[in-house]
This record gives structure tokens, sequence and C-alpha cells, in this order.
């Protein structure tokens, strides 16, 4: 969920969705605003982006964020996670990284 201050993930699995159960929370950015959040399918990671150009990843259920970028700079505005681990992050200046994570 974008705007809050980390990433909340809501279930979807079940008849009922996310009905009656409460959000889990990962990648906690203190006061800064989350402004974009990917996944990769498959695995229980979540990384998200923030307005202060901080990038953190984290996994749901888990204590313990991975810092992946520091802030400072612009905002983060897209991210995208491709099945083999590479991470490509847009700034709202014009500014694109990319990183492969892991291995």
């Amino acid at each position: 969920t974008s705007g809050a201050d980390a990433a909340v993930c809501w279930p979807f699995d079940g008849k009922d969705g996310p009905m009656g159960r409460p959000p889990e929370e990962t990648c906690f950015g203190a006061k800064r605003l989350c402004s974009a959040v990917t996944g990769l399918p498959g695995e229980n990671l979540v990384i998200a982006g923030f307005r202060d150009g901080a990038v953190l990843a984290g996994r749901i259920g888990a204590d313990g964020d991975a810092v992946v970028k520091g802030s400072g700079g612009a905002g983060v505005m897209a991210l995208a996670l491709t099945p083999e681990g590479w991470l490509f992050i847009g700034c709202e200046d014009g500014l694109s990284l990319w990183l492969r994570l892991g291995g």
C-alpha cells in the first residue's frame, strides 16, 4: 500500500480474501512515506521505495529490514523486480537504478 510508512500487505487467499483479517506490514520507514511497492511472486520478499529516496527490502512476518538504497535524492516513483532477481528503481528526477538481489 502506497502512502503509509511501511509496505502494507493484505492477504487475498481463500474465498473471502482479506475480509475480517488484518494486514501484515514490512519495510518500516519510520516517518517516511512509502511511494512504491513490489514483490517477487512465489517468494516472501517485499521491496518498498519511499519519498525520501530510500529503498528497503523485507519479508512478511519476519523481523528486520535490509537497506537496499539509503535516503537522499529524489523520491522513488517506480519499482520492478524480475523473477531472476533484478530490481529496477525509478526516481522522480528521472534517475534509474538497477541491481541484482541475491547473488
